[in-house]
């Protein structure tokens, strides 16, 4: 029998290495494929993170219209820089004054992801979504709703 001392090391060191591995998996351009309801109005364009320390991960980024016309700018980013990132707890409330331009924002709960919806007078809304094992993805548009961009980020979060 394998003494009690030694199984809780090991299995958190087990542990420890496979969530390393996850979050260093790049996201790849099937990130943001093309949604049916969607019109893609861009290929996507991946972007390798690198330092000089190495590795950091990917980024990937797509334009989406809706059907109503409005663009959308969706990003996705996975991988060691972003391994430990996340939306700060929901339920916040605020706005960058009194030195910003008007900006609020609210933190809250998406379909099990920490999210930021943030909104700015002059650049329209953004939606923040922090994907446990993921990465971040984020997406942006000057005339969308929050609406739009909630059905966007579900249509590309649970796509077949």
């Amino acid at each position: 029998m394998i003494p009690l001392r030694l199984v809780r090391p090991t299995l958190c060191a087990l542990f420890l290495a496979w969530a390393t591995a996850v979050w260093a998996l790049p996201v790849s351009p099937e990130a943001l494929p093309d949604l049916e309801g969607w019109t893609s109005l861009s290929a996507p364009k991946t972007t390798p993170i690198t330092t000089p320390s190495g590795d950091k991960g990917t980024w990937v980024q797509r334009d989406y219209r809706n059907a109503q016309g409005d663009r959308i700018h969706a990003e996705w980013l996975a991988g060691p820089l972003v391994a430990d990132w996340k939306a700060p707890q929901p339920g916040i409330r605020g706005n960058d004054a009194p030195l910003g331009f008007g900006a609020t924002y609210q933190t809250s709960e998406w379909k099990g992801c920490l999210a930021i919806l943030e909104a700015r007078p002059h650049l329209g809304l953004s939606l923040t979504l922090s994907l446990p094992g993921s990465g971040v993805l984020t997406l942006e548009s000057p005339t969308a709703d929050e609406a739009s961009l909630n059905a966007l980020g579900e249509r590309i979060l649970n796509r077949p």
